[in-house]
């Protein structure tokens, strides 16, 4: 009876585990070489946190199946984001992601078994299997114009907490998107994915004035995007 009943408390704590996981390496890696500025890959170049945080990842992705929909989320975010960092830090030095050939095309991120590309999991897992448009608020290209890489992961418990933060952050801030009287000058993000606002909020337009609280019609107008490296020197 002992083992059984054993058996019996064990199991839940397992499922909720691989529900949520957590990313104790990677959460590490953040908050090392990545600051308010940007990412500092000279410093990630030659760390041993990101071969660490890249087997976590590996090892984090046998769980998926029994992840809920949310803890799937944030999984697909940070896995996205870590093979982002690693693709840059294995080219460093570099002026922008889009001097290497097709770096959203390339088959190197593990999941389900086999490698993939960036571009995999951003549109054909994320935007295609979730309807969740804030991730274009989460996945970072390593571009300056790019939304800022959070230096935490994402997890299932706050997956919207953090989405919506990231939103703020990013909506907010004037150098990637503002408001001048009746224009409202958007992020090139919104070009190009504002389509995935339509079936839960009306749109790009009526997020946006409903995030930053904008009464009264408003024309839109999209600011160049800046693909330079989201490179910084981290205290």
């Amino acid at each position: 009876m002992k083992a059984i009943t054993r058996g019996l408390i064990i199991l839940p704590l397992l499922t909720a585990a691989a529900s949520s996981p957590r990313y104790p390496l990677y959460e590490q890696l953040l908050s090392r070489h990545v600051c308010e500025q940007g990412v500092d890959y000279k410093a990630l170049k030659g760390s041993r946190m990101l071969a660490k945080a890249v087997k976590e990842m590996k090892s984090i992705g046998y769980q998926y199946d029994e992840m809920n929909k949310n803890g799937k989320i944030a999984y697909l975010i940070n896995l996205y984001n870590l093979y982002t960092l690693k693709l840059i830090a294995d080219n460093y030095p570099l002026q922008s992601i889009r001097d290497l050939e097709k770096p959203w095309d390339r088959n190197f991120v593990p999941f389900d078994g086999r490698e993939v590309s960036l571009d995999y999991i951003e549109h054909t897992i994320l935007r295609k299997g979730f309807d969740e448009p804030r991730i274009h608020f989460a996945v970072n290209c390593a571009s300056i114009d790019c939304p800022d890489l959070r230096p935490e992961p994402y997890t299932g418990p706050q997956l919207h907490t953090q989405l919506d933060d990231q939103a703020v952050r990013f909506l907010s801030d004037t150098n990637r998107n503002r408001r001048e009287n009746d224009i409202l000058f958007a992020s090139k993000l919104f070009k190009w994915y504002g389509n995935d606002f339509n079936s839960r909020y009306g749109g790009f337009k009526a997020y946006i004035k409903n995030v930053l609280d904008i009464a009264g019609p408003v024309r839109i107008k999209y600011l160049d995007y800046d693909w330079g490296l989201n490179e910084a020197q981290c205290p």
